[in-house]
């Protein structure tokens, strides 16, 4: 429900809390939240010294001597979100957001220490982003992941950082200055040097199968083969390779997640044994970069 504010320059007012007693004011277009701010303070410790402590914000106003308080430069959407869900106001939050959007109530959480008090909303925000995702947007998934880096979700950090690994098929150079500087440089050179270390195993697991000795090879005993078949083998091999486009200088210029589904399918056609798809999978599986892992390495979070 919004109520007409008799203020031109204000928006009407979005009553999160009809009986509120703070009217927060967001945004250049003074977009108008009323609130209670007993939910605010219990939540947030920035809040609590804004509202309480001797740093009180805010002037009350004639409107039943509500305090009005001006946060200019944070995201209306945002904190509409943030504050419907510190109030238990579900109905008011949508089924779905951008990733902007997603990334814009991670730093406004992050800036008024509320990424605890939003950690099981926000891994709903996350799985609803995520079902919406149909295609590849570097800036996108980009925005996605500092969104989970922020609220600390370590799941869909490795699931979108996958993802990001899996189709980007450009250099990662530059990419941290996207979403505002928020992820740090550590985690740009992690997803390059994630992508090359998969791609290098990948190339591995192809080529291991050119040297690869048949049960029925005469000499299969031997260190050495000696009938020509390994030398007809590998030989075929390659032929297949470059038949499928898997040879080197191929895969260090295509997106992984094409490699990959190239790989299964000559498989398929090829049926490359156990092994191979095996180590296929785990490879698909390892593509992840885990929050965790830089948490304790390097004590970012």
């Amino acid at each position: 429900m919004t109520s007409t504010d008799p203020d031109s320059n204000v928006e009407a007012v979005h009553e999160i809390y009809p009986d509120g007693d703070i009217l927060l004011v967001c945004g250049p277009n003074k977009v108008v939240l009323l609130i209670h701010s007993i939910f605010l303070t219990n939540a947030s410790k920035v809040f609590a010294a804004m509202l309480n402590g001797n740093f009180r914000e805010g002037q009350p106003q004639a409107n039943g001597g509500r305090r009005t308080i001006p946060l200019p430069e944070d995201d209306p959407f945002a904190m509409e979100c943030i504050c419907a869900s510190l109030h238990s106001r579900n109905e008011r939050l949508p089924n779905s957001m951008t990733p902007k959007q997603l990334l814009a109530i991670a730093y406004a959480a992050d800036k008024y220490d509320l990424v605890s008090s939003l950690r099981i909303i926000s891994s709903h925000w996350f799985s609803a982003n995520k079902a919406t995702q149909s295609s590849f947007h570097i800036e996108d998934f980009w925005s996605t992941m500092a969104a989970a880096y922020i609220l600390k979700d370590d799941d869909f950090f490795r699931s979108t950082t996958a993802t990001i690994v899996l189709n980007h098929d450009q250099s990662f150079l530059g990419l941290d200055q996207l979403a505002g500087n928020i992820v740090p440089s550590e985690i740009t050179l992690s997803l390059e040097e994630k992508r090359n270390s998969v791609r290098l195993a990948l190339m591995q697991l192809l080529y291991r199968q050119a040297y690869i000795t048949p049960n029925d090879c005469s000499c299969m005993e031997s260190s050495r083969c000696t009938c020509g078949w390994n030398a007809q083998h590998c030989y075929e091999y390659m032929q297949k390779l470059g038949s499928t486009e898997l040879l080197p200088e191929k895969i260090s210029r295509t997106a992984l997640h094409s490699v990959f589904t190239t790989m299964a399918l000559m498989h398929q056609k090829f049926n490359l044994g156990l092994y191979f798809v095996t180590k296929l999978d785990e490879l698909l599986k390892s593509c992840g970069i885990s929050l965790d892992a830089f948490e304790q390495a390097e004590g970012y979070l």
